[in-house]
C-alpha cells in the first residue's frame, strides 16, 4: 500500500503532537493489560447527577480509585487491573449505592450505573452479575477466565496456544510446521483466513512475538493465567504489527488472602494402545507434567507477589522404524556391480563410512519391506518454566508490577543410526514492567517496557560436520536421513527491546481519546546453516546416465543423484526496528451510540547485518498508515415488536467496523531451505548439480562431488549456480483490510447469541515462486548467449559425438519444439527406445524434445539454475458468518 510520503509525515506529526497535547479525554476502550469501568449516576425521574463522588476499590488488592461524575453525570475510570471489584456512589442528599462483584476483564469496558434516591438514605448495596454481552465496542473478541481455563482438556499445561482452537472463527492449519523455533512455517494461531503468519503475542501487555519465526515467542503455564483473549477481528488503533488475530494473555497477582494451586498430570504407555503396524513389544514412556502457583500479600493493600513452577519428564522409549541396508549389501565384495568403472578407492572409503554408521544389529527383521528395521529409541525430553511477579501500590496515583519468567526446553535422545539425531537445548527469557500514573482524574500514562530473551541452539548429536545423506526408495517405509536436516545447526540468540507509552483523557462528555507509541528493537544473533556440510541425494532416478533402481543401490554403485553444498556466511547479527503510533477517537453521539474514529502508523525498518555480509535488498517501509472505524449501538425501544426483539435498554446491541492492519516480515522469510539469502552471491554461494558429469561436477566422485570447487566471497562464480533467494525490490509489509457487522442479544438463563458477518482481503502476502524457468515457446526460445551454455559445459563427450545435436552450440540460436515433441532425440547415446519410444527418432540442432529438453539452455539467465524468488504476490479473501451461543453457568 504505497502513498505519498507527505501524507504519512503529516499523519505522524498529527498523532505525536495529539499524544504529548491532548489532556481532555478518557478513552471508552480497555487496554491490553488491564479493563476500565465506566457509568452514569441518574436520580429516579432520570435525571443526570453532576458531582457524585464513586469510589472504587479492588476487593482482591485493595486498590482503590475516587472519581467525580462530570456535567452530564458520568464517569470512567481507565487502566484497572483485572479482577473483582466494587463501586460506591454517594452525594448528599442522595442514599449511598454500593454495587458488589463488579468482574473487569481484558481489554473490555464494563457499564456500572446508578439511580440514586433522594427518599432512601441508608446504603444500599446490589449483586452485580457479568454482563452477557458486548455494548461497548466494535471488534470481535473471545475470552477465557482461569476457571474455564482449568476446565479444558490440555495435554500440555504450559502451552495456551490450543486453547484459541475453541474459538470462533479457528481454523487448522492444512500443512505442518507450526510452532517450531527451528524451522517454522508460522503460528497455530490462524483466524478468519488469515493464514498462520498473520497472529501478534503479548503477555501481560508486553511484546511475546518471535522476530525470527513468526509465532509466540515464550508460552506461559495455564496455572498462571487470569485471562486468555483472542480478538480476531476489528481491534483498535492500540494494536498493530499483525494482520490477523491479536492473543492476549494476562497472569495471575498476588493478593491479600494467600491463594494458589498446585497439579500433576501423568501421562503412562501402559494406558495406550499399542501401534497397529508395530510387530514388536509396546515401548514404555513416561510424562509427568507437575506445579504449584502461590500468590500472597507482602504488604497487606500495598505490595503483593506470585511465584509459579512447571517441571515436564518426559522419556522413554519410541518406536523406531528405518530402511536400512541388507546384509548383502554390507559386503563390499557387492558393490559397485552395475557400475565398475566407479569403483575407487576414495569411493570405498566413503561408502564405507556411511555403512558403519549402522550398527550391525540394525538389520531388517519387519514384514512390512524386505530392507525394514523396527526397533525401539530412547529419548528424554525435560522441560521447565519458572515464573515471578510483583504488584507495587503505593499510593492511588500509581500502580507499578512487573514479571520475569524463564523457560526451558531440551531434547536429547539415542542417535541410532549414528548422525541422525539432533539435539535441541532451548531457552526463553522475559521480563515485562508496567508502571500506571493518574495525573488527575481526567488524564492517566502508562508506560511498559518488554525485555525478551530466546535462546534456541539445535546441534547434531554425532558433531556439525556430519554430512547430510538422504537415501529415496520408490517402496520406502521410512527412509534414513544422516545428518538430519541441513539447516542444521542452528545457534540463535535472540533480544526483544520494546517500550510503549499510552496517554488517555477525557473532553466534555461527549468524546474520549487515546494516544501512543509503540517502540521496538531485535538485535539477532543467528548462525543457520544451509548444506555447508554438504547434501547427498541418492536415489532412484538415472544417475550420469544410468538406472540403478533405488537410493541405496545408486549409492554403493558409487554415484550421487543430486547434491548440494552452502558456502558462506552463516552467521548473521541482524537489527532490526519498528516505530509505531496511534491515536483514536471515541465519540459518544448519544448514551447508547459511540462511534470509534482511530489511526495508526507503523515505520518497519528492514533488517540489517552488522557487518554488511548480506543485503536483503528491500528499504524501509515508511507508509504503513492504518485508518480504524467502528461503532456500537445499544437499541433502547420502550414498546412494540421492535422491543420484544432487542429487549430492554442494554440487552443487545449492533456493532461493527473496518479497518487497515499490516503484519511482519519475519526472519524466517529469508532463511528457508533452499530459499535463503544467506547463499546469495557474492558473498555466498549455494552449489546444486544432478545428472551427468560435466564441468564442475561429478556425480561418481562421492568424497567430492564438486571436483575441488572453490569458492571465494567477492567474486561472482564461474559455474552455473542457483541463487538461493531473489527479494523484490519493493518488498513491504503485506497488510488485510478487516470488517465486522455483528448483532449480539441477551437471552434467558444467563445465555447470549452472536451472530457476525465477518470479511477480510489480504493484500501483498508473501509468494515464494520459482524463477528462471526453461521457457517453452512454439515460436521459439532464443538461448542467452553465455559460457554456461557451451556444449563442453552442458553435455559430456559422449553426448557430443559427430553428428550428435548436442555437440552444436546453440547460443545466440532459437530453439523450436521438435515435430514429435514426445520421442525426438531417442537412439542418441544415452537415450535408448522405450516402451512409448520404441524407434529412434531424430532431433535437429535446433530443436528440444522430452528425450533431449535442453533445459538450462532456455532459461532467461545463463548465469543460474532455477531461483527461488520471494514478493508480495499473493491475495486472499475470506467472508464469514459466525453464529455463537454461550451461557454462563
Amino acid at each position: 500500500m504505497k502513498q505519498n510520503i507527505r501524507y504519512t509525515t503529516r499523519f505522524l506529526l498529527i498523532a505525536f503532537a495529539m499524544c504529548l497535547t491532548l489532556t481532555g479525554f478518557i478513552s471508552t476502550r480497555a487496554q491490553t493489560v488491564t479493563g476500565t469501568i465506566k457509568g452514569t449516576v441518574v436520580d429516579t425521574n432520570g435525571a443526570v447527577v453532576p458531582g457524585t463522588n464513586i469510589e472504587i476499590v479492588n476487593t482482591e488488592t485493595g486498590l482503590s480509585r475516587s472519581l467525580v461524575t462530570n456535567e452530564d453525570g458520568s464517569y470512567q475510570a481507565t487502566f484497572l487491573p483485572i479482577g473483582k471489584y466494587r463501586v460506591k456512589a454517594n452525594r448528599q442528599g442522595f442514599g449511598e449505592i454500593i454495587r458488589e462483584n463488579i468482574n473487569v476483564t481484558l481489554n473490555e469496558t464494563t457499564q456500572v450505573d446508578f439511580s440514586l434516591n433522594p427518599a432512601i438514605s441508608e446504603s444500599v448495596t446490589i449483586t452485580d452479575e457479568p454482563p452477557p454481552i458486548n455494548t461497548t465496542n466494535g471488534q470481535i473478541a473471545s475470552s477465557l477466565t482461569s476457571e474455564q481455563i482449568q476446565e479444558r482438556p490440555v495435554f500440555n499445561q504450559g502451552n495456551f496456544l490450543t486453547l484459541a482452537e475453541t474459538f470462533t472463527g479457528f481454523q487448522e492449519n492444512p500443512t505442518g510446521g507450526q510452532n517450531n523455533p527451528t524451522s517454522s512455517s508460522g503460528s497455530s494461531v490462524n483466524f478468519n483466513g488469515t493464514g498462520t503468519r498473520g497472529a501478534t503475542f503479548q503477555i501481560n501487555g508486553v511484546n511475546n512475538d518471535d522476530s525470527s519465526e513468526n509465532q509466540n515467542r515464550q508460552g506461559a503455564s495455564l496455572a498462571t493465567i487470569k485471562e486468555f483473549q483472542v480478538i480476531t477481528n476489528n481491534f483498535t488503533a492500540e494494536f498493530g504489527r499483525g494482520y490477523g488475530a491479536v492473543v492476549l494473555v494476562q497472569t495471575f497477582s498476588g493478593t491479600n488472602n494467600i491463594h494458589g494451586s498446585a497439579y500433576l498430570y501423568h501421562n503412562n504407555s501402559s494406558l495406550n494402545a499399542k501401534s497397529f503396524f508395530s510387530h514388536l513389544s509396546k515401548p514404555v514412556n513416561r510424562r509427568n507434567q507437575f506445579g504449584f502457583t502461590t500468590g500472597f500479600p507482602i504488604i497487606k493493600n500495598n505490595l503483593f507477589g506470585f511465584v509459579s513452577f512447571d517441571r515436564t519428564q518426559n522419556s522413554g522409549s519410541l518406536n523406531y522404524t528405518r530402511d536400512v541396508f541388507l546384509p548383502s549389501e554390507r559386503d563390499p565384495a557387492n558393490w559397485f556391480r552395475i557400475t565398475p568403472a566407479n569403483d575407487t578407492p576414495a569411493n570405498r572409503a566413503f561408502i564405507q563410512s556411511v555403512i558403519d554408521r549402522f550398527p550391525a544389529n540394525v538389520v531388517p527383521n519387519s514384514s512390512r519391506s524386505p530392507r525394514t528395521y523396527e526397533g525401539q529409541l530412547g529419548f528424554d525430553f525435560p522441560a521447565e518454566d519458572y515464573s515471578g511477579r510483583f504488584d507495587w501500590n503505593p499510593r492511588q496515583s500509581d500502580t507499578v508490577f512487573a514479571r520475569f519468567q524463564y523457560t526451558r526446553q531440551q531434547f536429547t535422545a539415542e542417535d541410532i543410526i549414528i548422525g541422525e539425531r539432533a539435539d535441541q537445548n532451548n531457552k526463553q527469557r522475559n521480563l515485562g514492567v508496567t508502571w500506571t500514573h493518574l495525573f488527575s482524574s481526567q488524564l492517566v500514562g502508562e508506560f511498559r517496557y518488554g525485555l525478551g530473551l530466546r535462546t534456541t541452539l539445535v546441534n547434531i548429536a554425532a558433531g556439525n560436520d556430519t554430512p547430510t545423506i538422504r537415501f529415496f526408495n520408490p517402496q520406502a517405509i521410512a527412509g534414513s536421513i544422516i545428518g538430519n536436516s541441513n539447516n542444521f545447526p542452528i545457534q540463535r540468540y535472540q533480544t526483544d527491546n520494546q517500550f510503549v507509552y499510552n496517554l488517555s483523557a477525557n473532553l466534555g462528555s461527549k468524546h474520549f481519546f487515546k494516544a501512543g507509541t509503540d517502540i521496538r528493537n531485535q538485535k539477532l544473533d543467528d548462525l543457520a546453516d544451509n548444506a555447508s556440510r554438504g547434501f547427498y541425494n541418492f536415489n532412484a532416478s538415472t544417475c550420469n546416465g544410468v538406472t540403478s533402481g533405488n537410493g541405496f543401490a545408486a549409492f554403493l554403485n558409487g554415484c550421487v543423484n543430486n547434491f548440494q553444498k552452502g558456502y558462506g556466511e552463516f552467521f548473521l547479527e541482524n537489527r532490526i526496528g519498528e516505530y509505531n503510533f496511534y491515536a483514536e477517537d471515541n465519540w459518544r453521539i448519544f448514551p447508547n451510540l459511540t462511534l470509534n474514529l482511530g489511526g495508526r502508523y507503523e515505520y518497519v525498518k528492514a533488517p540489517r547485518e552488522v557487518n554488511d555480509k548480506i543485503d536483503y535488498v528491500y528499504g524501509d517501509d515508511k507508509d504503513n498508515i492504518e485508518p480504524r472505524i467502528g461503532f456500537a449501538y445499544s437499541p433502547a425501544f420502550e414498546k412494540g415488536l421492535l422491543a420484544k426483539v432487542f429487549g430492554n435498554p442494554g440487552e443487545s446491541s449492533i456493532r461493527g467496523g473496518y479497518g487497515y492492519y499490516h503484519g511482519r516480515l519475519f526472519q524466517s522469510v529469508f532463511s528457508q531451505s533452499g530459499a535463503s539469502v544467506r547463499t546469495n552471491t557474492p558473498n555466498a554461494f549455494y552449489y546444486s548439480r544432478s545428472g551427468l558429469a560435466g564441468s564442475g561436477f561429478n556425480p561418481t566422485n562421492l568424497q567430492d562431488p564438486t571436483v575441488g570447487f572453490v569458492f571465494t566471497p567477492g567474486i561472482e562464480p564461474t559455474v552455473r549456480y542457483s541463487k538461493s533467494l531473489v527479494v523484490d525490490p519493493e518488498l513491504e509489509m503485506p497488510y488485510t483490510k478487516q470488517w465486522n457487522l455483528t448483532f449480539e442479544r441477551q437471552l434467558p438463563w444467563s445465555s447470549a447469541v452472536r451472530i457476525s458477518y465477518t470479511g477480510n482481503r489480504g493484500y501483498g502476502l508473501l509468494r515464494y515462486n520459482f524463477g528462471n524457468s526453461p521457457q517453452n515457446d512454439p515460436n521459439g526460445v532464443v538461448v542467452p548467449d553465455h559460457p554456461n551454455n557451451a556444449p563442453a559445459i552442458l553435455y559430456t563427450a559422449a553426448s557430443r559425438t559427430p553428428g550428435d545435436p548436442r555437440g552444436v552450440d546453440v547460443r545466440g540460436q532459437t530453439l523450436r519444439p521438435a515435430a514429435d515433441v514426445l520421442c525426438a532425440g531417442t537412439g542418441l547415446p544415452g537415450l535408448a527406445v522405450t516402451t512409448q519410444c520404441p524407434v529412434a527418432v531424430p532431433l535437429g540442432a535446433l530443436e528440444y524434445s522430452f528425450r533431449v529438453p535442453r533445459t538450462n539452455e532456455r532459461r532467461p539467465d545463463g548465469r543460474f539454475f532455477g531461483q527461488a524468488e520471494v514478493s508480495n504476490g499473493a491475495f486472499t479473501w475470506y467472508d464469514g458468518l459466525q453464529i455463537e451461543v454461550t451461557k454462563r453457568l
